[in-house]
C-alpha cells in the first residue's frame, strides 16, 4: 500500500520528466451509467470531430474511464455525495485513483486537456486540482466540463450544461 501512494505522489513528476514539450493530450472521462464500448465510441466521436476542424495530429485522445459500479446504484449515490461535497478534492477516491493510474501510461505529453462529462466533470476538476498541486504547470493543463452537475470549471475551465 505504501508503494501505491507514492506511485501517486510522484505521478505528475515522473509523467512530465518522459513527457514530450510538443503535442497534447485530451482525456475524456465518461459519465455514470456507460459502457466501456461507450465511453470509447464517445471519445472517437470527440476525437474525429478535433481531427475534421484542425489540422493537428499530435494531439492524442485517450479514456479515463469511469466504470459503473454496482449496477448503476453505486453511481447515483456516489454522484449524490459529488454534488453535496463542499469543494476542495476527493483524492481519496478510489474511482479517482483507478482513472489516474489508468491514464499514466497514455500520458506522453506536457500539454492536457480534461474532458468531462456529466458525473466525469467531478473527476476532471479533482484530476486537474491533483495535478497542479503536484508539479504540473496550470499553463499545460486545462479543462472543459460538458453537462456537467459541477457548478465550477477547475481552474477557471470552460463548462457547458442546462439550468433545465
Amino acid at each position: 500500500m505504501r508503494y501505491f501512494v507514492l506511485v501517486l505522489l510522484f505521478f505528475p513528476t515522473l509523467v512530465l520528466a518522459s513527457c514530450s514539450s510538443s503535442g497534447a493530450t485530451v482525456i475524456y472521462v465518461n459519465g455514470i451509467l456507460t459502457s466501456l464500448d461507450d465511453a470509447k465510441k464517445d471519445l472517437g466521436r470527440l476525437q474525429n470531430e478535433y481531427y475534421s476542424r484542425q489540422n493537428d495530429r499530435s494531439v492524442k485522445f485517450t479514456n479515463g474511464y469511469n466504470p459503473s459500479q454496482i449496477g448503476g446504484v453505486g453511481d447515483l449515490l456516489k454522484s449524490i455525495e459529488q454534488a453535496y461535497q463542499s469543494g476542495g478534492s476527493t483524492i481519496d477516491d478510489t474511482d479517482l485513483t483507478t482513472i489516474l493510474l489508468q491514464i499514466h501510461p497514455q500520458v506522453t505529453t506536457q500539454k492536457v486537456v480534461l474532458v468531462g462529462h456529466s458525473q466525469g466533470t467531478y473527476y476532471t476538476n479533482d484530476m486537474y486540482e491533483y495535478l497542479t498541486k503536484h508539479g504540473v504547470s496550470e499553463n499545460s493543463i486545462a479543462g472543459y466540463n460538458i453537462a456537467t452537475p459541477a457548478s465550477f470549471g477547475a481552474g477557471g475551465g470552460r463548462y457547458l450544461t442546462s439550468a433545465t
